[in-house]
C-alpha cells in the first residue's frame, strides 16, 4: 500500500543526508518475478559478506495500486513514503525465512526506462540512487548507514524462443506447446514421447498429518523438510462446498494446472540452504475419493495417485518431461472432518515460541488472527465464525479506546472493514502518524488537526501482512499461509508459492 505525506515530513526524512559519504554497491542481473524487479548485490558488500543482500523494486500508480505495465520515461526517485517507483534493500537476508538484518530505502535518484515490451512490466533501463537505513515504518534510522548505487542497468524484456521446440518452456512465462495424455516432453524439447508409468516408485506419506491449509486446500506435514502433499479443490464462483464423489486425477483437464478442478502436488528434495523444496511432482493418474464433507469443507476420504516430476509455467501450463521420476501413493485414507480448521482462532496456550509466527492473536497484524497451526490468517469479513471476538464487544467512547484494527462505532469497538477504515496498523499510515482505531492520526508535533482523512490510500485492504509488518519480509506477505489459494477458479489454477 502506498502512502503520501506532506513536504514538511519529506524534509524531515532527508534533511541530514546531503553530503554524506556513502558506500557504493553494485548488483547482479536484475530479474522480473511476479511484478517486481529483484537483484542480488554482487559481492554481498552490504553488512555480513557471508549473507546475501537483495534489492527489491516495486511500481505503483499515484493512487496506491500496483502497476500492471510500465511506460518509457525518466522518473525521479523520492523517499519511500511518497514514491511511485519504490526501491528497498534487504541487507543480510535469510532466504529460508526472508528476514533481514537491516532495511534500506531510497531517498533520491533517477529511474530511466528506455524501452518497454508493450502492455507488460518487461523493460530496459538504468537507475542511480541513494539508499538510507530505515526502520520497519520506513523512517530513517538516526546515525544509520547509507549506500549509493551509481548505475543499475537492466533488461527484463523476455523474448520467447521456440525454435526447434514443440513442447516445454518458451524461456519466458509460457510453453512452446503441450503433449498429449500420458506423454512428456523430451529434454531437448523437440518431440513428445510416451511416459513410462509402469515402474513408479512407491512413496509413503503420513496422511494422518493432513490438515486444512486454507479454504478448500489441505496439506500433510512438512516438518524437518519431509516430502509433503498439497491438494486443493478449485470451486466455481457459484459454488462454496466441496462435493462428495470420486475425482479422476488423470482426466485431460486435471493433467494441466491451468485447467484443473482438483489438484494434487507432492513437494520433495528440501534444500535447507535455499530454504525450499527443489522438486515438484504433479498428478498424472489416480483417484481422489471424498466420502463426506463436514462444515467448512472439512473432508474425509481416500487417495491413490501417480505423480510425475513437472514444471509449471507462470501461465500455469504444465509440462511433464520424459525420463522424470514417477512416484505413487497406492492408497491412503485421510480424515480432517473432526480436526480443527486452522483458520479458527485459538487459545493462546495452544502455541508456543518457535512453533510458527504467532502465539496469540496479539502477535498478528490487525485484520489477522492466530490460527490453530500457529500462523497468522486474514479474517474473513463474511465469516462470523472466524471473528476472534472479544475486542468487537468492547465498549468505547473514542477510537483511542479500541485496539488497532478496531474503531469506535455506536459505543462499541468494531473491526476496520469495508469503508470503515483508513488503517489497521501503523504501517498503513504516513510518516509521523499512527493508527488510532481505524484512522491514521498525527503525532503530537504541535499540529492539532488529527484528521488524516484523504492522505491514506486504503486500496490494499486484502493484503496478506504477517505478524511482522515491517522490514524483514520483502514481499510484505510473511509466510502467506492465509491466502495462497482461495479455492476459487479465476482464469485457471493459481500457482502456489512457498
Amino acid at each position: 500500500m502506498k502512502k503520501f505525506f506532506t513536504v514538511a515530513f519529506a524534509a524531515l526524512f532527508t534533511f541530514a543526508l546531503s553530503g554524506e559519504n556513502c558506500k557504493k554497491l553494485t548488483f547482479d542481473e536484475v530479474f522480473l518475478e511476479y511484478g517486481s524487479y529483484l537483484a542480488y548485490e554482487n559481492n554481498n558488500a552490504a553488512g555480513d559478506p557471508a549473507k546475501p543482500d537483495l534489492l527489491w523494486i516495486d511500481f505503483w500508480n499515484g493512487s496506491g495500486e500496483a502497476l500492471d505495465k510500465l511506460e518509457v520515461g525518466s522518473y525521479p526517485l523520492t523517499d519511500y513514503e511518497s514514491c511511485d517507483t519504490c526501491i528497498t534493500l534487504y541487507e543480510d537476508i535469510d532466504m529460508s525465512s526472508f528476514a533481514s538484518e537491516k532495511l534500506y530505502s531510497q531517498t533520491s535518484g533517477t529511474f530511466n526506462i528506455t524501452k518497454v515490451k508493450e502492455g507488460t512490466k518487461e523493460s530496459q533501463g538504468n537507475a542511480s540512487f541513494r539508499l538510507v537505513e530505515v526502520n520497519e515504518y520506513y523512517q530513517p534510522v538516526e546515525g544509520g548507514a547509507c549506500y549509493d548505487v551509481d548505475d543499475l542497468e537492466w533488461d527484463t524484456i523476455c523474448i520467447p524462443d521456440c525454435t526447434g521446440k514443440v513442447c516445454g518452456s518458451d524461456g519466458c512465462s509460457s510453453v512452446c506447446g503441450q503433449c498429449g495424455k500420458n506423454q512428456g516432453c523430451s529434454h531437448d524439447q523437440s518431440k513428445c514421447e510416451d511416459l513410462d508409468l509402469s515402474d513408479c516408485t512407491g512413496i509413503s506419506i503420513d496422511f494422518g498429518t493432513l490438515k486444512k491449509h486454507f479454504l478448500n486446500s489441505f496439506e500433510t506435514s512438512s516438518k524437518d523438510g519431509r516430502p509433503y502433499v498439497y491438494m486443493v479443490f478449485f470451486l466455481d464462483d457459484d459454488e462454496t462446498k466441496i462435493k462428495p464423489g470420486t475425482y479422476d486425477l488423470g482426466s485431460d483437464k486435471n493433467l494441466n494446472y491451468g485447467t484443473c478442478s482438483e489438484a494434487v502436488k507432492l513437494y520433495a528434495a528440501y534444500d535447507p540452504e535455499y530454504g525450499d523444496y527443489t522438486k515438484m511432482y504433479f498428478q498424472h493418474g489416480g483417484t481422489l475419493i471424498v466420502d463426506s464433507v463436514a462444515e467448512k469443507n472439512m473432508i474425509k476420504g481416500t487417495i491413490s495417485v501417480k505423480l510425475v516430476e513437472a514444471d509449471i509455467a507462470e501461465d500455469n501450463s504444465t509440462t511433464f518431461f520424459t525420463g522424470s521420476k514417477c512416484l505413487e501413493i497406492e492408497t491412503a485414507a485421510f480424515d480432517v472432518s473432526t480436526s480443527q480448521d486452522p483458520t479458527d482462532p485459538i487459545e493462546p496456550a495452544e502455541c508456543s515460541e518457535g512453533m510458527g509466527e504467532c502465539v496469540s492473536n496479539s502477535d498478528c497484524d490487525a485484520g489477522y488472527y492466530c490460527g490453530s497451526d500457529c500462523w497468522c490468517y486474514i479474517k474473513d469479513p463474511d465469516d462470523t465464525d472466524t471473528d476472534s471476538g472479544s475486542e468487537s464487544q468492547k465498549e468505547c467512547d473514542t477510537n483511542a479506546d479500541c485496539d488497532p484494527g478496531y474503531g469506535c462505532e455506536d459505543g462499541k469497538c468494531s473491526e476496520c472493514y469495508g469503508e470503515n477504515w483508513d488503517c489497521r496498523s501503523d504501517s498503513d499510515c504516513d510518516f509521523g502518524t499512527h493508527c488510532i482505531g481505524c484512522w491514521c492520526e498525527f503525532d503530537n508535533l504541535g499540529d492539532t488537526d488529527t484528521d488524516n482523512s484523504g492522505s491514506n490510500d486504503s486500496s490494499d485492504s486484502g493484503s496478506n501482512d504477517s505478524s511482522d509488518s515491517g522490514s524483514s519480509d520483502p514481499d510484505n506477505g510473511g509466510k502467506e499461509k492465509g491466502s495462497d489459494e482461495s479455492g476459487k477458479k479465476s482464469g485457471g489454477c493459481s500457482v502456489l508459492m512457498f
